[in-house]
């Protein structure tokens, strides 16, 4: 519902991201059918919250979805610094810290390209909603 914030993000919080996976792999329906149904009542309880927020608080409802937007920068930024540790014999990352590009390569190019062909389409669907007949 909010951008910048997925189911998937929500189970590594809660760190029960491995634990549902694992459980989708093996098919245990009651697992399976207990994190489905807690999914579909949050989701419809969610929508409505902010739903309420948006009519009884916009722009303060707006402002915090933009800061949580623009805070997931911060993780999705494909050039990072990254920092790993064995730890159980296993290469865990321990931190990340996001970086300037080096060199203007075509994953960089790339990358440009289609931050502009977004912004570009937002542009474009906000002129198109702005032609239509009783459109805000």
């Amino acid at each position: 519902i909010l951008p910048g914030i997925s189911g998937a993000f929500i189970l590594l919080i809660l760190g029960k991201y491995a634990y549902i996976i694992a459980a989708l792999g093996r098919f245990d329906l009651p697992v399976i059918l207990a994190f489905s149904l807690g999914a579909l009542a949050g989701l419809v309880a969610f929508s409505r919250a902010v739903v309420w927020l948006l009519h009884h608080y916009h722009q303060a409802t707006l402002l915090v979805i933009k800061g949580i937007l623009i805070g997931s920068l911060w993780v999705i930024w494909p050039f990072q610094d990254r920092v790993y540790e064995t730890v159980r014999g296993k290469q865990r990352l321990v931190s990340a810290s996001p970086v300037w590009p080096e060199a203007l390569d075509g994953t960089v190019l790339a990358g440009m390209a289609f931050a502009v062909a977004g912004f570009v389409l937002v542009l474009v669907i906000h002129r198109v909603s702005r032609l239509r007949p009783g459109a805000a």
